[in-house]
């Protein structure tokens, strides 16, 4: 993980055991929320804002907090883009626990060996597995499953995953933003039409389904309305997405894939290069 999100990761638990700094970025945030035009808050009003009446112990906390999360635009103080991180990750509840969830069957089998699926929801981490251990993942806070159910939460994570997976199709990292290089290695085309990539900066770990290369294409998204599927509303597990892919390689230098879909006797071809990038789309 980049340093600068390790000191913010830290720094969250930090805030969580100190009431005043805490105190501080709630209030800033709060007041960012009624006010947008005008987020700043003097240094009185501020203090009566988070209830300290020591003004030079409430200066220490404030003073500790500038430059990374609180931002002094000499008119008042405002939450930096890293104080606004750490609330949203504190009311999401990030840094909490939450009781495990299922397993509940899911409708959809695996689709790389027809196995029967079940979701379940542990340690801030959604899976969605086989019998033999084929499985899908993605995070969720804890916040985001209360007065939710299991299958609740497996709508959400289609959601997410697809957010995640454009972002990592267009080169972006879903957690910390930085590029991803893309070098597709043809051997792991074989057999199962997916890549894999992971972030340098933080280590966040991708497989990425080539259906989803394409899957924001104008003519895709077409061709499986017409064909009666909304891919918005489809997990990347689907059969219909995965097991009605085949990938050919047209060529290694550079590299170009033949990336088809196959459904009810008709066909869509688009033309992928290393980089993920859809060339052209054939009907």
């Amino acid at each position: 993980m980049e340093e600068g999100d390790e000191s913010i990761s830290g720094d969250v638990f930090e805030l969580r055991r100190d009431e005043t700094r805490l105190g501080i970025l709630r209030a800033l945030a709060e007041n960012l929320h009624e006010n947008p035009e005008d987020p700043g808050m003097a240094f009185a009003e501020l203090r009566t804002a988070v209830g300290r009446r020591d003004s030079g112990n409430f200066n220490y906390h404030l003073d500790k907090l500038l430059g990374q999360f609180v931002t002094d635009t000499g008119d008042g103080y405002r939450l930096a883009a890293a104080g606004m991180k750490v609330v949203s990750a504190i009311v999401a509840g990030t840094y909490e626990e939450h009781d495990p969830m299922g397993p509940v069957e899911l409708e959809d089998p695996c689709p790389v060996c027809g196995a029967s699926m079940d979701a379940s929801y542990e340690d801030g981490l959604l899976e969605v597995r086989c019998s033999r251990d084929h499985r899908f993942r993605n995070g969720l806070p804890p916040r985001a499953v209360e007065e939710r159910s299991l299958s609740e939460l497996v709508d959400l994570l289609t959601v997410k995953t697809h957010q995640d997976l454009e972002r990592i199709v267009e080169g972006i990292c879903p957690n910390c933003y930085a590029p991803i290089d893309w070098d597709v290695d043809v051997t792991e085309l074989v057999g199962v039409p997916e890549v894999s990539t992971r972030c340098r900066r933080c280590g966040t770990h991708a497989e990425v389904p080539l259906s989803a290369a394409r899957l924001t294409q104008p003519d895709v998204v077409a061709f499986y309305a017409d064909h009666d599927v909304d891919v918005r509303r489809k997990p990347p597990w689907a059969p219909v997405l995965w097991n009605a892919v085949t990938v050919e390689v047209d060529g290694e230098d550079p590299l170009r894939l033949s990336v088809t879909v196959h459904l009810e006797g008709d066909e869509l071809v688009a033309t992928v290069d290393g980089s993920l990038d859809v060339l052209e789309v054939d009907r």
